[in-house]
């Protein structure tokens, strides 16, 4: 190591941990040691969980060298379709629209992950010590970790701290004005196979017990139920012929005749952010900053969108402190506008009688106001940072 290469400490292996990792150590000259608490086994453990990334993310993971079209197997989503159940009125935004090839990429979550640990153990300046637990940070110009490995106790010094999970005591010692909101909703999530075969086109339909999303899978069609909880025993605790007999009342034909529904599991839905989120040589990403409903999609793609905003900065300025008080300023504008749209769609759209007309008055707008559907477009895709900033990076090799 250097004499003037700074020291970064990550706290959290997750997607975002391992995102912002790699992003830093290809633009900067730095030494990242990332620390999370689940064993590396346990890191490396398969799920089936899914994930769908915006253009903006897959242009952002291509300059990196992170994208692998091959191993990913993605499922392109070029229009999603917006409706009402019962009720007059759709529109759908494609990615024609903003002249993109596509609005979204659907892939296997652990494909993602694979991928960026693999580049993580082939850098020499990323360590991943996996099987930590902090027990305490202090420190002014210089952070002090201290933490219990293998039932030994050690400590480190770094320059900046990033938290990209978890860990609230300790991040709340840096940060504490935290916003949270429960929206008395469950995600319901399950697959379905049906007789039309999956296609480019992903379904977001309102009903009165909730947002329902339709994704294109490989074979399938993965279903994120947004169900307000007073509803959720209608779909939760009924037989699978019987909510096959609902969703085809909700969906139509979308789908063709639904012939299989796989095991349901679910979560519960809420909204929290910090509005102060990054200062001197500490910051918040990803779910340490900012979780969002899932309606429009937007979490991990926020997040992705932050790392390399400060990844960028970072390799602007060799100065820590003023990077992080700046990025403060950089990123909040948008993290907002974000919150506000997913909020409005996923509970403040639900509070007022008159909804449906509401939405198709939206939905005409759309239809026919091109600047609308294109600023639709580019909140939902981050196309606009695409334009401004991604176009005009060097690709790594």
């Amino acid at each position: 190591m250097s004499k003037d290469m700074k020291r970064i400490a990550v706290i959290g292996g997750g997607l975002t941990g391992l995102t912002i990792s790699n992003f830093i150590s290809k633009d900067c000259d730095t030494e990242i040691t990332i620390f999370e608490e689940k064993s590396e086994k346990k890191l490396l453990d398969k799920t089936s969980a899914k994930i769908v990334l915006s253009y903006s993310t897959v242009e952002i993971l291509k300059k990196y060298n992170l994208w692998d079209k091959d191993s990913f197997r993605p499922n392109f989503i070029d229009k999603i379709h917006l409706s009402y159940s019962n009720s007059l009125g759709s529109t759908t935004i494609s990615s024609q629209d903003e002249n993109l090839d596509f609005l979204g990429a659907h892939i296997q979550t652990d494909f993602l992950k694979k991928k960026l640990i693999e580049s993580i153990y082939s850098n020499k300046n990323i360590q991943l010590n996996s099987g930590t637990h902090i027990f305490e940070i202090n420190g002014e110009n210089k952070k002090q970790i201290f933490y219990s490995k293998n039932n030994k106790n050690s400590h480190s010094e770094f320059d900046a701290i990033i938290f990209a999970s978890g860990l609230d005591l300790l991040k709340d010692n840096y940060f504490n004005d935290k916003i949270s909101k429960e929206y008395d909703q469950t995600a319901l999530v399950f697959h379905l196979k049906g007789s039309k075969k999956s296609s480019s086109i992903a379904y977001e339909r309102f009903t009165d017990d909730g947002v329902l999303a339709l994704l294109p899978s490989e074979d399938d069609w993965l279903v994120i139920f947004s169900l307000h909880n007073s509803a959720l025993k209608k779909y939760e605790e009924v037989s699978d012929i019987e909510l096959t007999k609902k969703l085809q009342t909700l969906i139509g034909k979308k789908v063709g005749e639904i012939n299989k529904i796989s095991d349901r599991f679910k979560y519960p839905l809420s909204l929290s952010y910090y509005k102060k989120f990054s200062h001197s040589n500490v910051c918040l990403l990803g779910d340490a900053c900012h979780k969002l409903h899932p309606i429009a999609g937007q979490s991990f793609n926020l997040t992705v969108r932050d790392c390399f905003i400060l990844s960028n900065s970072l390799k602007m300025d060799n100065d820590i402190h003023t990077v992080f008080n700046n990025y403060q300023n950089l990123r909040y504008k948008e993290m907002k506008r974000i919150i506000k749209f997913t909020d409005f769609l996923a509970d403040k759209i639900y509070r007022l009688p008159i909804r449906k007309f509401i939405l198709g008055k939206i939905f005409l707008v759309l239809d026919f106001n091109k600047n609308v559907k294109k600023l639709a477009v580019g909140l939902i895709t981050g196309s606009y940072l695409y334009k401004k900033n991604i176009n005009n990076m060097k690709a790594y090799d």
